[in-house]
Order: structure tokens, then C-alpha cells, then sequence
């Protein structure tokens, strides 16, 4: 009798251990914990930063008088930029820092030149805009994107040297600066294909129209507003993945256009005109960056 009472007493114990070892399995989570998850995972931050060495080109055309400008020189440039997830979309904030070596800038007049100058250019932009939820497609996944960009440019010119006894383009000051403040909206889109496990390539582009441009110049003592702008952005990029997938580094081409109409103040010859020619600027350059996702 009393080993039949242990032997029910074991396998009553033994009963007992194993509904315990089940009852996690058996038990569903609880929906708020999910929600809860769901939430953190949406707040992550996603950060990149590189560095560029490119090369620039700037001209300037003139619509009132035949003068025309070409400079061109090599440059440096840091970009930084945090996204994050509100919902279904991805917000954004970008910030590229630009900076120039100081190179000689030519000035013609109907094809003869008049004036040489060196000038550097300085300065950055901001960009604030959102990208919408990944399309996907056979082959990669799409980002539609939208926002919104400031830039402001420093323009510094100095040492002027007038040939043939021309008269001095800018006056005799021995150094003027042109500060150039511009604002567009626009969009584009992003396209990222995967090549295997860790690596994948990107294509990016953004097109902005400028909706004010503004050119302040020393030399003249003028405020003087564009009439119509462009900016165009496009990057080629490959990365790869570092142990985890929230490590990435890789390396970009990038390519940058900006069109300027400039406007005048003035209204005849005799009062004085004060012109802000058409400018074009180009730059393509080759950055090296990193990304993190916290």
C-alpha cells in the first residue's frame, strides 16, 4: 500500500513538472506586448555620414551685357542625414556641408578676355522631406520621396588682374563676395537592388524647383532676385553589410546640377543696371560613408 502511494505520488510530481514545461507554449502573448513592439521597432533611427572629394564647374552668362565667366576647382564635401519611421512614412533630415579650393576664375567679353579672378565657394544646403513606403518590384524596391531645400553659397573673389587696361568688372574692391540663398520643392525617388546576402546597389535622384533665389553682392551694394531655378541630385551607390544588417558602409558617385535664371535691378543704362547672370553649377564627386540603425 504504501509503495503504491509512492509510486502515485511520483507520477503525480511528475505531472505536475510537465504541465509547467508546457504552459509557456500553450499561453498566446499578450496583444499589448505586440503593439508594444511594434512601436519601438517604428521609432528606430537610421543615420549616415560621409565624406566627398569631387570636382566642380561654375559659370555665369550674362543676358544684358556679352560677359561671360568659367571657373573650376576641386572641392570637399561632409553630409550627414537621420531618417525615421512615423506610420507607413520615413521623415528625413539632410544636411551637406560643400567647401572649395580657392581657383582661378576667366572673364570674357565677346570671346576676349578681360578679367581673371580667384574665387572659392562655400557653404551648404538643407533638405527636410519624407519618403513613403517601399514599392516593391521584381527585382528591388522603389521610394518615392518628397521635400523641401534650402542652400546657401558663398561666393569669394580676389586678386583681380584686368587685361588690356579693361575697366574693373567688380570696381576696385580687392575682395568681393556674393552670398546666394536659394529654396526649392520637389521630389524623387530611390532604387535599391539587392546583389546577395550583404550587398546591394542604389540609385537615388531629386529634382527641385526653386521657388526664391536671391543673390546679395558687396561690390555693388544689390539685392537682386533670380527668376526660375533648378537643382538636380543623382547618386550610384554600392554597400555592404558588417556582421549585422544594421551596419552598412559603402561608397557613391555622386553628381550635382544647379540652374540659375538671375533677374536685374535697374530700369535703363543711364539710371544703371546691376545684373545677375545665368549661372550653372556641376559637380561630381566620389564619397565614402557609413550608416547605422539604432
Amino acid at each position: 500500500m504504501k509503495r503504491s502511494l509512492r509510486l502515485l505520488g511520483s507520477y503525480f510530481f511528475l505531472g505536475f513538472l510537465f504541465a509547467q514545461e508546457i504552459e509557456p507554449l500553450s499561453t498566446p502573448e499578450p496583444l499589448v506586448q505586440d503593439a508594444t513592439l511594434e512601436i519601438k521597432s517604428s521609432r528606430r533611427w537610421t543615420l549616415t555620414a560621409g565624406y566627398e572629394v569631387g570636382f566642380s564647374d561654375y559659370t555665369e552668362d550674362g543676358n544684358i551685357l556679352p560677359i561671360e565667366s568659367s571657373w573650376s576647382g576641386w572641392n570637399s564635401k561632409v553630409t550627414l542625414k537621420v531618417e525615421t519611421q512615423v506610420w507607413e512614412i520615413f521623415p528625413y533630415t539632410r544636411l551637406r556641408i560643400m567647401n572649395s579650393q580657392e581657383a582661378v576664375e576667366e572673364w570674357t567679353r565677346r570671346g576676349n578676355i578681360f578679367q581673371n579672378n580667384d574665387m572659392k565657394i562655400a557653404g551648404g544646403d538643407l533638405s527636410l522631406g519624407f519618403e513613403t513606403r517601399p514599392i516593391d518590384l521584381p527585382f528591388a524596391t522603389l521610394s518615392p520621396q518628397i521635400g523641401l531645400m534650402a542652400r546657401y553659397l558663398n561666393f569669394e573673389r580676389r586678386n583681380f588682374v584686368f587685361i588690356d587696361g579693361a575697366d574693373a568688372f567688380f570696381g576696385q574692391a580687392e575682395t568681393v563676395t556674393e552670398f546666394v540663398q536659394t529654396y526649392g520643392a520637389g521630389g524623387g525617388f530611390s532604387l535599391d537592388m539587392p546583389l546577395s546576402t550583404t550587398w546591394e546597389f542604389s540609385i537615388t535622384t531629386e529634382v527641385y524647383g526653386l521657388f526664391f533665389s536671391n543673390a546679395d553682392n558687396d561690390a555693388f551694394d544689390a539685392s537682386i532676385e533670380a527668376e526660375r531655378g533648378l537643382f538636380w541630385d543623382a547618386t550610384f551607390s554600392v554597400s555592404r553589410s558588417l556582421g549585422k544588417p544594421i551596419y552598412r558602409v559603402g561608397a557613391r558617385i555622386n553628381t550635382h546640377y544647379q540652374w540659375i535664371e538671375g533677374g536685374r535691378i535697374g530700369s535703363d543704362f543711364e539710371q544703371g543696371i546691376t545684373e545677375w547672370p545665368e549661372s550653372r553649377l556641376r559637380t561630381i564627386g566620389m564619397e565614402l560613408f557609413w550608416q547605422g540603425v539604432f
